[in-house]
């Protein structure tokens, strides 16, 4: 996974795109919808020739990591053969606050996107996969292995929650790897860069995507060892503004660190999703 970048207009074609591609399916998207709300925020900022502040960059670059993940979700779930119960999941993803920091308790619809979310990348990587404990299974070389998809509201329950996904995977009995969104490690508030270097930050980001993901992997080292889960993936997705072409975008890492050793079999599952991947994005 690299970058998306794209100006105002054609995140708007995309917000349509989503909202028709999702009817299709039977998933109308309700006028209350925060995503009728991006759709139509998205219609002014087309039409608006001032710079905009630093709050509407927040709500824009929201909307188009919200629309992007949803529409990955439905072009990768639903290509046949169609991944059994996504429609009923996406529909939990579809309310939800504007904002991933203002979800307060109600935090399962962006929880659910997750899962979604980690599912979508693996099927666009080539891999077979169900939705089921411990979040999602996928065939790998060395047989069925349960992924954990967890999404820390803050740096606070980050330990609890690598704990309770390596809970998950041993209940299943079977190897396993914890999918950590990391995001809120690196911009917990939704703030964005803003660069003249897109170049520049978008190696910056990767190189801070790889150190977060080692910090989880220590940690998940820790608390819950090898004997089950031998992997962790993170996600880290940094938002940019450049305000010399007017143009949103956000660098987005996929990150794998293995917590086992060459001599380990399930090391070469690592390595082949760490190539997967790669040759995904």
């Amino acid at each position: 996974m690299k970058a998306m970048v794209t100006t105002f207009s054609a995140l708007l074609e995309r917000v349509n795109l989503l909202i028709r591609e999702l009817g299709k399916e039977g998933l109308s998207i309700n006028p209350t919808s925060r995503f009728s709300v991006y759709q139509r925020e998205l219609a002014k900022a087309v039409k608006s020739r001032s710079a905009p502040d630093d709050e509407q960059l927040k709500r824009w670059h929201r909307l188009l990591i919200e629309v992007n993940d949803l529409l990955m979700i439905q072009h990768e779930l639903s290509r046949p053969p169609a991944v059994f119960g996504w429609k009923q999941r996406t529909r939990e993803v579809l309310s939800g606050s504007f904002f991933r920091t203002s979800d307060g308790k109600n935090s399962r619809p962006r929880n659910t996107q997750f899962e979604l979310v980690v599912a979508a990348v693996l099927r666009s990587a080539g891999y077979q996969l169900v939705l089921e404990e411990p979040d999602i299974v996928v065939e790998m070389s060395s047989g069925r292995v349960g992924i954990a998809a967890k999404r820390p509201a803050s740096q606070r329950n980050l330990n609890k929650m690598i704990s309770d996904a390596g809970h998950q995977i041993a209940e299943q009995n079977k190897p396993g790897l914890i999918a950590i969104d990391a995001t809120v490690l690196v911009v917990p508030d939704d703030q964005q860069i803003t660069t003249t270097d897109f170049a520049a930050t978008e190696a910056r980001v990767a190189d801070h995507a790889i150190e977060v993901a080692k910090r989880l992997a220590a940690i998940a080292g820790v608390r819950v060892g090898t004997k089950h889960v031998f992997a962790v993936i993170a996600r880290v997705y940094v938002p940019t503004w450049e305000p010399n072409h007017l143009r949103l975008s956000y660098v987005e890492r996929w990150p794998i660190v293995c917590l086992v050793n060459e001599s380990d079999d399930r090391y070469r599952d690592c390595f082949d999703l760490a190539t997967k991947l790669q040759n995904a994005g």
